[in-house]
């Protein structure tokens, strides 16, 4: 994956969402983490949310407010079930799951 140079994985938790822009249930899914990106929260090491398209890509952003937005490249052939959310913990993938857990 490539991220904006900004973004670093390495310290804290980051929720990773891969999804695709024609899928529904994706597009069910992003407003819910949206909300939970800009939900208040009294932790300083809260989760930070990036969500992350899967080529092909669409023409439109999502229909979000997100700040943290990046795609997979289109050189390659990604086989993802989507959407999916993966959990980074300081650099490294703690977990992975079609079920969504941070929304459910």
């Amino acid at each position: 994956m490539r991220f904006a140079e900004r973004t670093h994985f390495s310290r804290g938790e980051w929720t990773v969402v891969l999804y695709h822009h024609d899928c529904p249930d994706c597009q069910a899914a992003l407003p819910k983490y949206d909300a939970l990106a800009s939900a208040p929260s009294n932790s300083s090491q809260r989760s930070r949310i990036v969500l992350v398209e899967v080529p092909p890509f669409g023409d439109q952003s999502p229909p979000v407010g997100f700040t943290q937005l990046a795609k997979l490249s289109p050189k390659h052939e990604w086989f993802v079930q989507a959407p999916v959310e993966i959990t980074i913990r300081d650099g490294i993938v703690a977990a992975a799951s079609v079920e969504l857990p941070s929304i459910q």
